[in-house]
């Protein structure tokens, strides 16, 4: 079993990164997005962690390295042999910076080969959610407690899955599959 690392950071950044890229654009108004309603507790079963919010599904699964610059000053990000694996998930949907309110944001990972994560996140709103931006929620950042051995590694969290070798070079802002959106 892994040691779970939690880091909850603005999404800013990831979408930033997206609109640079032109992978991600949010329309619309307000929040979209759909996730279940938390979980019931009770007797045997898991305590309702999301209290105040919705329990929101993971949307995009990234593998991060040390961002670094090759010799024309390009960013990208570098793995090596003896770095940890570390991850940045991000919830499904288009949240609203005006009226998101991130309750919980948190990933871990287990095993070494195959890489196994788990995500969870809690997202509600308050107020009005008047601004399109798709920068309200939370993305999580973890780290596996193994270092990285060189060769061809997976990581898997539920349906999205992602292949990276070791030593290797990712683009910037790391090596993605799925979309929030």
């Amino acid at each position: 079993m892994g040691v779970k690392f939690t880091r909850m950071l603005k999404s800013n950044g990831w979408f930033g990164a997206l609109l640079m890229t032109g992978v991600a654009a949010c329309s619309g108004h307000g929040m979209t997005g759909a996730g279940g309603a938390g979980g019931a507790g009770g007797a045997g079963g898991a305590p309702d962690v999301c209290k105040n919010s919705q329990d929101v599904a993971p949307g995009m699964l990234c593998v991060r390295g040390t961002m670094t610059t090759d010799a024309n000053n390009n960013a990208m990000e570098v793995l090596k042999v003896g770095d940890p694996l570390k991850l940045q998930v991000v919830p499904r949907g288009c949240w609203s910076s005006a009226c998101t309110l991130t309750e919980l944001a948190t990933c871990s990972i287990h095993g070494a080969g195959p890489f196994v994560a788990e995500a969870k996140f809690c997202i509600g709103s308050n107020g009005v959610c008047s601004l399109p931006d798709c920068s309200g929620a939370r993305h999580a950042i973890c780290e596996a407690p193994t270092r990285l051995i060189a060769g061809q590694h997976t990581v898997t969290l539920g349906q999205l899955n992602i292949g990276f070798t070791v030593p290797g070079t990712l683009p910037a802002f790391g090596l993605c599959t799925g979309s929030p959106f």
